[in-house]
C-alpha cells in the first residue's frame, strides 16, 4: 500500500506545484498555461490516482476489485481510456508546457524590456 501512496503522490504533485507556482507568474500567458493547464491535470490525474488507490491496478492497467463494489469497479473500468489518455498527455505535454511557460516568463521579465 505504501508503494501506491508514494506513486500517487509523486505522480500528482507536479500538477499541484504548477498551479501553486503559476499564480506568481508575471506573464499573463505563462500564468494561464500553468494555472489552467495545471488545474486540468490536477482534476484528471486526481481521478486516475483515486482509481489507483481504490482499486487493484495501476495507472495504465485495468482497474478491478474496487472498494465500493461492482458499480465503482464498472465506473473506473469505463473511465480507464480517459485516464490512460490523460496520463500520456500529462507525461508527454506537461513538461513541454512548463518549459514554454518558463520561457515566456523569462522573456517577459528580462532586463531592458520596456514596462
Amino acid at each position: 500500500m505504501l508503494n501506491e501512496i508514494l506513486h500517487s503522490f509523486f505522480f500528482w504533485m507536479p500538477a499541484i506545484v504548477a498551479v501553486a507556482v503559476g499564480r506568481d507568474m508575471k506573464s499573463p500567458l505563462a500564468r494561464a498555461i500553468l494555472v489552467w493547464g495545471g488545474l486540468a491535470f490536477v482534476l484528471v490525474i486526481g481521478a486516475a490516482v483515486l482509481g489507483m488507490l481504490m482499486c487493484d491496478g495501476r495507472s495504465l492497467t485495468v482497474y478491478s476489485n474496487c472498494a465500493g463494489g461492482a458499480a465503482v469497479t464498472s465506473l473506473f473500468a469505463g473511465a480507464r481510456p480517459v485516464f490512460v489518455a490523460a496520463t500520456y498527455a500529462y507525461i508527454l505535454t506537461g513538461p513541454a508546457l512548463a518549459l514554454a511557460a518558463y520561457l515566456l516568463e523569462w522573456r517577459h521579465n528580462r532586463p531592458g524590456r520596456a514596462a
